[in-house]
């Protein structure tokens, strides 16, 4: 059996960040060898910019070897300038692509949407969110489509719970999604996994299950969402950059704020050295 192996760079132009992704497709079977950014905010001069996102092209292009090289096609936008400026970005990519002897494939913005959800004019919303899995952390073992997790998705005992505008969901796989009866009524705006229960944050209260199904009241609602639980105490995050603490999940006060304040999504607590 002949099982045909490709890499696809896959780039998403833009003169502030530089989204790009490396696919790698073995058969059926399709692993992420690379995604990031390249930030080139802090660069002023544009002719700068362009250089960067050229080199960061050739550099990604000189380590992955790809076969394929994938980047939006241009649309017209209301911002004469802002498309003026994105089709500098995608001709010095592609430039690069070709340069490197690389095949070029543009997709129009609503190709994907088409491909994707069916609907070439979907809103954020209706795009199929992606659930990535890896079991070091560093390696990207596999990915399957899902559409479930819009306002947040946690994984605990064996399941995915997702949070939907409409409800929960649970999946064993992040295919199959089936939705959870019983559950409180209320506007639910995010979910973790604490290492022993699911915290389910709504708009009247926080709600605790061990295994997705069963819930109950755990504690008043934060400002915020809680994205972080351990045994010093739980943070909930508002926007833009406002974090707030409890010690009990009860009573909620300001903490410290990072400076600039910026969005924040998520905080980690754990102990570094002795």
């Amino acid at each position: 059996m002949i099982i045909n192996n490709k890499i696809i760079l896959g780039i998403d132009p833009g003169t502030v960040v530089m989204g790009y992704a490396v696919i790698e497709v073995c058969g059926d079977r399709v692993s992420i060898a690379s995604m990031d950014v390249l930030k080139l905010g802090g660069t002023k001069d544009i002719y700068a910019r362009l250089e960067m996102i050229h080199s960061k092209v050739n550099a990604l292009i000189s380590q992955h070897q790809p076969n394929t090289f994938a980047i939006e096609a241009p649309f017209f936008g209301k911002n004469v300038q802002s498309m003026l400026k994105l089709g500098r970005a995608q001709g010095v990519a592609i430039a690069a692509a070709m340069q490197c002897r690389v095949a070029v494939t543009e997709y129009s913005p609503k190709k994907v949407k088409q491909s994707i959800t069916g609907n070439g004019n979907a809103n954020k919303d209706q795009k199929t969110w992606w659930c990535l899995t890896s079991r070091d952390g560093e390696k990207i073992e596999s990915l399957s489509l899902t559409a479930q997790g819009r306002r947040g998705l946690a994984f605990g005992a064996g399941k995915f719970v997702a949070v939907e505008p409409d409800g929960l969901f649970a999946s064993t796989d992040a295919k199959t999604w089936q939705p959870i009866a019983g559950i409180p009524q209320d506007e639910f705006k995010g979910i973790l996994w604490t290492g022993k229960d699911f915290l389910l944050t709504g708009k009247a209260a926080v709600y605790s299950s061990p295994d997705g199904a069963m819930w109950k009241p755990f504690g008043k609602a934060p400002p915020g969402n809680i994205i972080s639980a351990s045994d010093k105490g739980f943070i909930a995050t508002g926007w833009p950059g406002k974090m707030f603490f409890s010690a009990d999940g009860q009573t909620w006060k300001p903490a410290g704020q990072p400076e600039p304040a910026m969005g924040i999504n998520k905080v980690v607590y754990g102990v570094v050295g002795k």
